[in-house]
This record gives structure tokens, sequence and C-alpha cells, in this order.
């Protein structure tokens, strides 16, 4: 899928996807054939998903990485120089009330434990 091609040579160093809708073999397949570090979820329904791909030559140390059963988020702790950091990857409920308002609050409470935190996604604001 990304061997052959000089492109993933050519993108940035990190990479953040939401709604890849991937099930669990093309989850697989993508971590197999990017050459950089892929991390991602996958869900059954075909549904949601999120993805983080790092560059090939952008290499840290993964110390934690974790991906949502749901597809809602999945985030990396990394380790550059000594120092962490961490790519939250969100794709918020699209719709207002509740489940919003309860995702945010568990996004924040895990976010708040993290080291120097990028959040990206799709918030649905």
């Amino acid at each position: 899928m990304f061997k052959n091609n000089s492109a993933p040579y050519k993108l940035p160093d990190v990479i953040c996807l939401q709604e890849t809708h991937a099930d669990s073999a093309l989850l697989e397949t993508i971590k197999r054939e990017w050459p950089g570090h892929a991390s991602g979820t996958s869900t059954s329904s075909g549904k949601l998903g999120c993805c983080i791909l790092l560059h090939p030559k952008f290499n840290p140390e993964i110390v934690h990485e974790i991906n949502d059963k749901d597809g809602r988020f999945n985030f990396l702790v990394f380790k550059i120089d000594e120092e962490l950091y961490s790519i939250f990857n969100l794709y918020a409920p699209n719709t207002m009330g509740q489940p919003k308002k309860t995702f945010f609050s568990q996004i924040t409470t895990l976010a708040l434990k993290l080291p120097n935190v990028v959040v990206c996604g799709d918030l649905n604001c």
C-alpha cells in the first residue's frame, strides 16, 4: 500500500485521521504497510475510527499508547530527548447534549494526566 510510493517520505511528521471506518483487518494492514509507526482504533461496526501515523524518519520512543475500543480517540505518549510528549487524536460525538458533555469530561480528565499534550481531530463543535 505505501512501500512503493515515495509520497510518505514527503509527508508531515505526524498525521492524525478521523472517521477511518477501519475494521481490525484494515487497521492491521495499515500497521504492516505504513513505513513508520501506525496507531489506531478499529470497530466491528465499520464506523468511527481514529489513526495516528508517524513519518518513518520521525521515530520517537513510544512510551504509552491507548486506542479507544469505541473508536472515538487514540493517543500516543512518546519520548524525544528525554522529554515526554502526547498526541491526543479525537473524533467527538456529533450530537449535542449529554453524550458530548460526557465525552469531553472523560477526555479532559485523561488529558490532564498526560505530559505536553497536543490535541487534534474532529471535535464536532
